[in-house]
């Protein structure tokens, strides 16, 4: 099945390298993120921020089915390191080099940059995808087919959360707000909404699902 990019560029290049992927979706972590602090205090205080910008063909299926980010969906070679480049998007972080992903879903229909940004290179060659976590995710948004938000999650600000696209709808995969149940090993997600439940035991803390190609289970994304 083809892989299928519509709007954003299937290899990195160095005239590509510093733009920001063409996206729809966007989950936007912190390397250390305490909600008890401002967002200030996590963007100072973290190696690395990082960035997964999806364009999807259908935001509002990936939303009731879930969206997951699997081994699978990593386009092999497709990574590198860059040095002194920074899309706009890092405008006025400390950061200063970047390394950069491609995903792709052909099923679901979407693909995705994956941008990691750091001061230090050294972060950056010891990021590993598996390793991002939900608990530290700050920052989540989607738009629909006008280009208009459409779901919104804020870890700092948990009464800025909405979802007018499926309101009330408890959603799964890498969807920070709302859960049905807690499968969290690294804290309480930020104690998401009244109701939280613990009655599974897993992974779900995790970014990236499987564990064949990735590393072990505990608490990341995949």
């Amino acid at each position: 099945m083809a892989l299928g990019f519509r709007n954003q560029p299937k290899k990195i290049t160095k005239s590509n390298g510093g733009q920001t992927a063409l996206l729809n979706i966007a989950f936007c972590f912190y390397s250390s993120l305490d909600t008890n602090k401002s967002s200030t205090h996590g963007l100072q205080s973290s190696r690395w921020e990082a960035r997964l910008m999806v364009d999807a063909r259908d935001v509002s299926s990936d939303m009731r089915k879930g969206f997951w980010l699997l081994p699978e969906h990593e386009v092999k070679e497709s990574g590198c390191i860059l040095l002194n480049t920074l899309p706009t998007v890092f405008k006025d972080t400390p950061w200063k080099h970047t390394r950069r992903y491609i995903f792709a879903d052909p099923k679901m229909q979407w693909t995705a940059h994956l941008i990691v940004a750091a001061k230090d290179t050294a972060d950056l060659a010891s990021f590993k995808v598996p390793d991002l976590r939900l608990d530290q995710m700050y920052y989540a948004w989607a738009n629909n087919k006008q280009g208009m938000m459409v779901y919104q999650y804020c870890a700092y600000k948990l009464e800025r959360n909405f979802n007018t696209m499926h309101e009330g709808m408890p959603m799964d995969g890498l969807w920070p707000w709302r859960r049905t149940a807690a499968e969290f090993t690294n804290g309480d997600f930020g104690n998401l909404e009244e109701g939280y439940t613990d009655d599974k035991k897993g992974n779900n803390n995790r970014v990236v699902k499987g564990r064949q190609s990735y590393a072990s289970s505990s608490s990341t994304l995949l």
